[in-house]
């Protein structure tokens, strides 16, 4: 799978950016369109700011074993002190991969394999995130909680329309 073109944005121009980053690296369209949200919600002052990627929590990968850091994409601050740790995710990379009986063709088989090994390692990612949440909710007296934030493909007739969805994981 290639690598999606990482565009970059001077933190210098956001104002609900409070982060220690003086560039912000999104890989996504949709990473910018939520920035772009994030900045609307700070300046009505609905919530105190955000950062990108500096959250890290570790976690064991499902895929290999091994351990890893996942840099969240964004860890809110709402007006009231809790924290919102978000995941901007495609829909189809949130929902475990349909296995068909029978592979038309290999690279059915190779595109299968490598969902299912995107699905593994997001669930991976978002099971530490959510003992992570916990812990800090125990430990700090601030609410943590974590929202896996998707867009519907406007491509795919099974999601109707385009627009953010969020799922909220219970901490």
């Amino acid at each position: 799978m290639a690598r999606p073109k990482v565009r970059k944005i001077s933190t210098n121009m956001l104002e609900g950016y409070n982060g220690k980053k003086a560039i912000i690296e999104t890989r996504s369209g949709w990473e910018i369109t939520v920035i772009k949200m994030l900045e609307k919600m700070c300046q009505v002052k609905a919530i105190q700011g955000y950062s990108s990627e500096e959250f890290v929590v570790p976690y064991i990968c499902g895929t290999d074993g091994n351990p890893h850091r996942y840099f969240t994409d964004f860890l809110i601050t709402k007006n009231n002190g809790d924290k919102i740790v978000v995941e901007v995710k495609p829909n189809q990379e949130t929902i475990q991969p349909f296995k068909p009986r029978n592979f038309k063709s290999d690279k059915q088989k190779r595109n299968y394999d490598t969902s299912m090994l995107t699905y593994i390692k997001n669930t991976s990612k978002w099971k530490a995130t959510i003992e992570e949440c916990k812990n800090l909710t125990q430990t700090t007296g601030e609410n943590w909680s974590f929202a896996i934030w998707v867009e519907k493909n406007k491509k795919n007739p099974s999601d109707k329309g385009n627009g953010i969805i969020k799922k909220i994981i219970p901490v």
